[in-house]
């Protein structure tokens, strides 16, 4: 493969001192890969396989996601499900029993969109017996889950083991992958919108970020304010839909408003 543009995403987010501190070689190359498929993953069953390979990278035995294009108890919210290796009959009881509506991951999802270990959600949001006892019963007992907003609802994934920490390896590699692997999902939608059209100024500071520039840096070259900059970096993650910087360059890269 051509790792140039997840390359260029890497870097955005971590410095040579963090590969060396948090992920190892084969941590960072295992990411990679899974960023470059996913930029042209328009498959459930591929996107369940790329799942699978980064929660493999962080000892997740069980993962799945889905997209809701409304909020999640929205009677009139359309889903969209991927499973990567759930317990069927759990994912079965789930839906059955509509607990949706007192998962306390889920509210936690919507409400914040950030990564989140079930433990501590647990605490803060202490989930009912009747939802808790049959999920322990199939052996989901720790987990890690993440989401996105995307129009008027968001993604959720969700990965659980053993033992699922959230320290700073795992952080790190969900903080790299997912926005890509959420890009991803909503890309999977028969007719996703095009995005809205940079201008000649933003894609200047978006070509500048991408050759790993900080905004004081960029704004310094440019002669304008680090706010200004900042300015048009939101308006470009906004119009891109993307998540954060790195995800906004991989798909500019994508797209062909920058050139390698």
């Amino acid at each position: 493969m051509s790792p140039a543009l997840p390359l260029i995403a890497l870097g955005q987010v971590l410095s040579p001192k963090d590969l060396d501190g948090v992920l190892s070689r084969s941590d960072a190359l295992a990411c990679l890969e899974i960023i470059y498929q996913s930029l042209s993953c328009r498959d459930p069953g591929v996107l369940a396989e790329l799942l699978a390979a980064i929660g493999r990278q962080f000892g997740a035995e069980h993962c799945a996601c889905l997209l809701s294009s409304l909020g999640p108890l929205d009677p009139a919210t359309r889903l969209r499900f991927v499973d990567g290796s759930y317990p069927r009959p759990w994912l079965a009881l789930y839906r059955e029993s509509g607990f949706q509506r007192i998962d306390p991951i889920v509210a936690e999802n919507f409400s914040s969109f950030r990564i989140q270990s079930w433990a501590d959600t647990y605490t803060r949001r202490p989930p009912p017996r009747s939802f808790l006892g049959p999920k322990e019963d199939f052996g989901l007992k720790a987990g890690l889950s993440w989401g996105a907003r995307a129009g008027k609802g968001g993604s959720l994934f969700s990965f659980s083991g053993a033992r699922m920490p959230l320290d700073r390896h795992s952080r790190v590699m969900l903080d790299l992958v997912l926005p890509h692997l959420h890009r991803a999902l909503v890309d999977l939608d028969p007719a996703p919108a095009a995005p809205a059209p940079l201008s000649a100024r933003e894609r200047e500071v978006l070509r500048w970020i991408s050759a790993g520039k900080s905004s004081w840096e960029v704004g310094t070259i440019m002669e304008i304010s680090e706010r200004t900059v900042n300015y048009h970096i939101r308006n470009i993650i906004r119009k891109l839909d993307a998540v954060n910087r790195p995800q906004a360059v991989a798909l500019a890269l994508r797209l062909g408003l920058l050139e390698l």
